[in-house]
């Protein structure tokens, strides 16, 4: 008669934290996806926000409010790539770490 295989549970145990961690992550990228959009969305309302605030300065010829308009519009805009930038960077490594569980 054979013996019992003993690593039955150690394969079990081991399938079951593979797919937790791997859900674990899954979830991560998924919120940093969403973040990601979220940010998009908000460098558009900034920008049809700047187009309406802009347009009277532009029409009345107040070179130097739409200049500081614009710095300040860019300046927000720039600060969200940034952060779109950092999130794209953790999705990866999420990625990354996805790819490496259960190897």
């Amino acid at each position: 008669m054979a013996a019992p295989n003993t690593d039955w549970w150690a394969t079990i145990q081991s399938a079951a934290y593979t797919a937790a961690e791997t859900t674990r992550l899954l979830s991560l990228r998924t919120a940093k996806q969403a973040e990601v959009m979220y940010h998009e969305r908000q460098i558009q309302l900034t920008k049809e926000s700047f187009g309406k605030d802009v347009f009277q300065h532009m029409e009345a010829n107040n070179a130097a409010t739409v200049q500081q308009m614009f710095a300040d519009a860019k300046s927000a805009i720039d600060g969200i790539k940034a952060t779109i930038a950092k999130c794209n960077e953790d999705i990866e490594e999420l990625t990354k770490q996805m790819a490496a569980v259960g190897s």
